[in-house]
This record gives C-alpha cells, sequence and structure tokens, in this order.
C-alpha cells in the first residue's frame, strides 16, 4: 500500500488498477494515520478508516474534502483506540448537530452558515434535542414543517427542511445512520417564483414615503438605485465605497455567485451614500452600523420593512421586489437584459471565461448609462407629484425575476 499526503488536485489522480492487476488499489495519507483511499478498477475513489483489523468507510472523493476525511478519519481512531463500539456509540440530534456544523459547516466555510444554525437551532433543537438520531422518524420532521405550513410560512418550511435534510445526508454519509426520515421526502410547500413588481404609482409613493430618510429608508432607496441585494448593501463597508469612481464594489466574498461585483453610482445614490458619511459619528468601517456588539451591522430589516408599508400604504412587497423593480424599469427604458443581468449580477449562462470576464470589464459604461438614466427617473419622482410617466405598465423578462 503506497504512503503518500493527499491533497484535493492529488486524490483524483491516483492511478486506478490494470485489467491484469488487482480489482482495487489503495493508498494511506502521510498526514493522518489510518486514513485509505481506496480506488477501484472503474475509477471510484473511497476513503476508508483502518486500523487493526477494523475497516470503516468514510465517503466519497467528491462527496466530502480531504479535510473532512482527516477529521472524521481522526475521531474514528480516536473511538477504536478507546474502544469505544462505534455500532453501539449513542448520537443524539445535538450530537449530530455538532458534527455537521464543525465537519460540513465550518470545515466547508459555507457562506450559508449562519441561516443553516439558525433553522436548526429554531425548528429542531427544541423538540429533538436529546433524541437519539437513530429514533427520528419522519413525523418528527413533519410536525415542524406543518406548523410553518399552518402558520403560512411556505418558504420558511421549505427551507427547514433542505436543512434537516441536508444533516441527514450528512449522517449517512458518515455511517452514523444508515437511512434517514428524511428520504423520499419533497419540500413541503409548492415553490412558485414570486413576480411582485411595483406599479408606478406604487414605486412614487414608496420613493415620497422613504423621504424622511432613516436607516431603512436610505437603505431601500440605495437598493432601488443600484439592483443590489438587500445583503450586499446593509452589510458594504466604506473601503468598497469609491467616490472618485462613482462606484460602489461588493467583493466576492459577499455576492451570491462568488465573484466581486463593482456597481457605478447615480448622482442620487451618491448623494445617500455622502449623506451616510456625514452622519457617521462612530469609528464603525460600514455604511449601516448596528450600534451594538451582537451584530456589526444593522439589523430589524422585517419592522424596517412594515414601517415604510405603513408610511406608503404600499403592502405586500418586499426589499427584493425593490431590486426586481429596478430591474423591470430598466427593461422598459430599454436597457438590454444582457447589461440588466451585469446591474443585478447574474450568472452568464453559456458565457464563460475569458469572454465572460471581457464582458463583465466591458458593460461597465453601460450599466453606469442604464443607472443614471434611472436615477434621473426616480428623481423626478420627487420633483412632481405626477412624475412623467413610462410607455407602459412595469413589466419584467421571468430570467431576470431572481
Amino acid at each position: 500500500m503506497a504512503k503518500t499526503r493527499f491533497t484535493a488536485a492529488q486524490v483524483s489522480k491516483y492511478p486506478a488498477p490494470t485489467h491484469e492487476g488487482p480489482d482495487r488499489l489503495e493508498y494511506r495519507d502521510e498526514d493522518c494515520p489510518g486514513l485509505v483511499l481506496r480506488v477501484t478498477r472503474r475509477g471510484t475513489r473511497t476513503y476508508f478508516v483502518r486500523y487493526g483489523r477494523r475497516t470503516e468507510k468514510i465517503g466519497r472523493v467528491g462527496q466530502i474534502t480531504v479535510s473532512e476525511a482527516r477529521s472524521i478519519a481522526r475521531v474514528i481512531v480516536s473511538d477504536l483506540i478507546k474502544g469505544v463500539d462505534r455500532k453501539a456509540k449513542k448520537f443524539t440530534f445535538a450530537d449530530a448537530v455538532n458534527e455537521y456544523r464543525v465537519n460540513h459547516i465550518e470545515a466547508r466555510k459555507l457562506k450559508s452558515a449562519k441561516n443553516l444554525l439558525s433553522y436548526l437551532n429554531r425548528h429542531f433543537i427544541p423538540s429533538l434535542s436529546s433524541k437519539l438520531l437513530s429514533e427520528i422518524v419522519a413525523s418528527d420532521i413533519d410536525k415542524v414543517t406543518d406548523a410553518l405550513l399552518r402558520s403560512g410560512k411556505c418558504s420558511e418550511a421549505n427551507h427547514a427542511f433542505t436543512t434537516i435534510r441536508g444533516l441527514f445526508n450528512f449522517c449517512k454519509q458518515r455511517g452514523l445512520i444508515s437511512s434517514a426520515p428524511t428520504d423520499g421526502k419533497r419540500q413541503p410547500a409548492k415553490h412558485s417564483t414570486r413576480e411582485r413588481v411595483l406599479t408606478e404609482d406604487e414605486l412614487t409613493r414608496v420613493w415620497k414615503a422613504t423621504g424622511r430618510l432613516g436607516p431603512f429608508d436610505i437603505l431601500a432607496r440605495l437598493i432601488l438605485l443600484t439592483g443590489a441585494r438587500r445583503s450586499e448593501i446593509s452589510q458594504a463597508s466604506w473601503t468598497e465605497f469609491d467616490p472618485r469612481k462613482k462606484a460602489l464594489t461588493i467583493p466576492w466574498s459577499r455576492t451570491k455567485n462568488g465573484r466581486p461585483h463593482p456597481i457605478p453610482l447615480s448622482k442620487p445614490a451618491l448623494d445617500l451614500l455622502n449623506l451616510l458619511k456625514r452622519r457617521s459619528f462612530s469609528s464603525s468601517p460600514y455604511l449601516f452600523p448596528s450600534g451594538g456588539d451582537k451584530h456589526p451591522t444593522i439589523s430589524g430589516f422585517s419592522r424596517g420593512m412594515r414601517s415604510i408599508r405603513n408610511r406608503s400604504g404600499v403592502s405586500d412587497f418586499s426589499y427584493h421586489d425593490l431590486r426586481r423593480t429596478t430591474a423591470s424599469v430598466l427593461l422598459e427604458q430599454g436597457t438590454s437584459p444582457v447589461v440588466i443581468q451585469r446591474i443585478l449580477n447574474h450568472s452568464y449562462g453559456p458565457i464563460s471565461g475569458v469572454t465572460a470576464t471581457y464582458a463583465r470589464g466591458n458593460l461597465f459604461p453601460d450599466m453606469r448609462k442604464a443607472l443614471d438614466k434611472f436615477g434621473s427617473y426616480i428623481e423626478s419622482l420627487d420633483q412632481s407629484a405626477n412624475p412623467k410617466p413610462l410607455q407602459t405598465q412595469f413589466r419584467i423578462a421571468p430570467a431576470l425575476l431572481t
């Protein structure tokens, strides 16, 4: 058995057995005693732990990373050294959540870490914390999702289900359970794409209602003027704002697609950022500091949105609907869908590699032209009780809805 140091690139390159040789080859990791990679003649690559006469499967290459395999192997070897009967080891749901947090969420540095842990802690820990993992059944999951559906929280029910399904799949891969209560189950609520776009009258009322320029008013206006996601604006720092270039650049670590996203700023957007800068009395690096110790940036978005709805008289709209409305108005104003996708920082689909990089760079002047035109239109909502209407009611192509 060859001994070598496993790396993410190397584990996919170790040779498979030839037809004349054995059915499988095994490689041992230098950095983690007991960790073995088995490669079959068909090219299947699977991590195992081998300690003495005991062999225990961990998972396949691609399903788990090298670092995750090492972490799991060390736990298994430790159990075997202590004489722990792995088959009889009792894992509670709380134990499983902790292992999922350490060896999956934190090990992979998932952007969704906060949300995943929130769903588990709010919806499942209260009722399942001390229950043995092997004793949890489908009805335990249904009780949680059914309660959310009854209260009208369909999206929350789907997110909660997806989170718990991910946890149980993780547990199956690590041999903690042989089957999961989520096996064969679908999301509890039918998924439908939200298509809410504000009418011109609603947009006028919302813009005027946010004229008192509180923190959430400015946040809503900046989402409209930039087409950015709520978190991209609410968590923005002053280092991302370049007044000379009149741009706000969202770093790759805070974008949905993992790419840095420069946004050209129109005059009204610049005015709002300069107002925030003048109001900033703290040493916080953020545009919207929280003023507390728990979170560095503002929270309470639902409360802020309720206030805007009440003052404007416009119901049933969200921060994301403002972003969708921006895209709709841009389309009405004749902006190319490709430019709108770039403003929204959507992926390019079939355009990739050097071509996509070239397109992103060369579309910036078109993005600026489009957002400047949109900014002028938005300013007209403040200047007249009857702003010049667009030719038609706002509509948006389905591909631009998300």
